[in-house]
């Protein structure tokens, strides 16, 4: 970067100017299982849990965090260049003033090319977990709950990195100490913490539907039983009334 109240430049050759992109990309993935086992005094297992879940979390940042080129003041830029003149996200600027009173200057001997450069970032993190109690009922090894729980975080960003001389070629709008290129929007540490929230949220919600779900097939088993053993059976474990209702929670 040059800089000054007044910017004086004849260049013998071409001209290139460009603006460098900060680039850096994270690709992460976390899982885990475990479980337990509650035995009997007799050592004969009655129940249990599994649990297990996942998570992953990318992220992509390309900006320029600094641009490149001749910056002016309210003197102006008086530039010169005797051959070629290229412009890659880089630009020959003055304040306002300057554009205001004329005295920008600016030729070349040779092409004069600009081109713009395209900033973004992004995020996404997913996860999930699953959690299964199971244990004794009538003499019979049951599923008592299953709680299942996501996650989902993402966030994007653009913005355009622009060439351009002030009031002359390419941008025109270009301007000195113009703010250009995009902050970093990722946090990794933040975006896993939120993910693995709204797992635990979900997956409450989904134990305290699915318990309620039990109870009440419970109660209509329990009523019918004797009366219509025909229709209980449809309100037992694993019977189509009860798995009818847990899968629309």
């Amino acid at each position: 970067m040059v800089s000054g109240k007044q910017v004086i430049a004849d260049v013998g050759g071409d001209l290139k100017i460009e603006s460098l992109q900060d680039s850096s990309r994270f690709e992460g993935k976390q899982q885990s299982s475990g479980g337990s086992i509650t035995l009997s005094p007799a050592g004969v297992p009655i129940g249990g849990s599994i649990n297990a879940g996942q998570s992953k979390v990318n992220s992509h940042y390309q900006s320029v965090t600094e641009q490149s080129g001749i910056q002016a003041g309210e003197g102006g830029f008086q530039v010169n260049v005797k051959g070629d003149t290229d412009l890659k996200g880089g630009v020959i600027a003055s304040t306002q003033a300057a554009v205001d009173q004329d005295k920008n200057r600016f030729s070349t001997g040779g092409t004069l090319t600009t081109n713009d450069l395209n900033n973004s970032a992004h995020y996404e993190g997913q996860a999930i977990g699953v959690n299964v109690n199971t244990g004794q009922q009538g003499g019979k090894h049951v599923v008592n709950g299953v709680g299942a729980g996501v996650g989902q975080d993402s966030g994007s960003a653009q913005s355009t990195t622009t060439a351009g001389i002030s009031g002359i070629a390419g941008d025109q709008s270009v301007r000195t100490s113009d703010a250009t290129g995009i902050e970093r929007i990722f946090d990794q540490n933040k975006v896993q913490r939120d993910i693995d929230a709204q797992v635990a949220i979900t997956a409450e919600f989904g134990k305290q539907a699915s318990k309620a779900v039990g109870d009440y097939a419970s109660r209509k088993y329990n009523e019918l039983k004797d009366s219509d053993p025909v229709e209980a059976a449809k309100w037992s474990e694993g019977g189509a009334y009860r798995v009818a209702m847990h899968a629309l929670t």
